[in-house]
């Protein structure tokens, strides 16, 4: 499929770890520019990390057993680490103010809730696409195209490894049953 994507958003969310190095990290599902992984430490016995995002680095969300974090990249931008500001998510009647802090000069990352994390997922179920607004100068948007099934196992991944409760993945999992 695309390892490129698959590499390129291993790298982000696992910095302090080589992707190329690292067989750890564990492709689950790549749908359109959406991708799920996962770290198993131990070659696939038990998962540490669970991981979903855009190809585009728009969004990207990141679960262990002690936190869940939103990140959004842009390898134009360049920040001081430690910077912080406003990130507004907005999906059709969904609307939610995230407060950033740089981790890089590229990359804003923010600690959320799971009930704050339930809801972004839930509004970006049936939706086509987000709209980002970083404080009151930057608009981005983030096609959903082909996010369902990475968001599906990124919160079945967070689901079955205990981290957190951020609710049922969306629509069929095109079970037999």
């Amino acid at each position: 499929m695309k390892f490129g994507i698959a590499a390129l958003i291993g790298g982000i969310l696992l910095p302090a770890v080589s992707f190329a190095q690292d067989m750890s990290i564990i492709t689950d599902v790549e749908s359109g520019n959406w991708v799920a992984l996962h770290h198993s430490p131990d070659q696939g016995v038990r998962t540490d990390i669970c991981l979903a995002a855009s190809g585009d680095e728009g969004l990207l969300f990141r679960a262990d057993a002690h936190q869940l974090e939103i990140r959004t990249g842009n390898p134009q931008w360049s920040m001081t680490v430690g910077q912080q500001g406003e990130m507004t998510v907005n999906i059709g009647a969904y609307s939610h103010t995230f407060q950033m802090i740089a981790e890089g000069a590229s990359m804003l990352t923010t600690l959320v809730q799971p009930e704050d994390m339930k809801a972004l997922l839930d509004a970006m179920d049936n939706a086509g696409q987000v709209t980002l607004k970083y404080g009151q100068k930057t608009t981005r948007v983030v096609s959903l195209a082909g996010s369902t099934k990475a968001l599906n196992q990124f919160r079945s991944c967070v689901e079955s490894n205990g981290f957190a409760d951020v609710g049922k993945a969306a629509g069929s999992n095109a079970s037999p049953f």
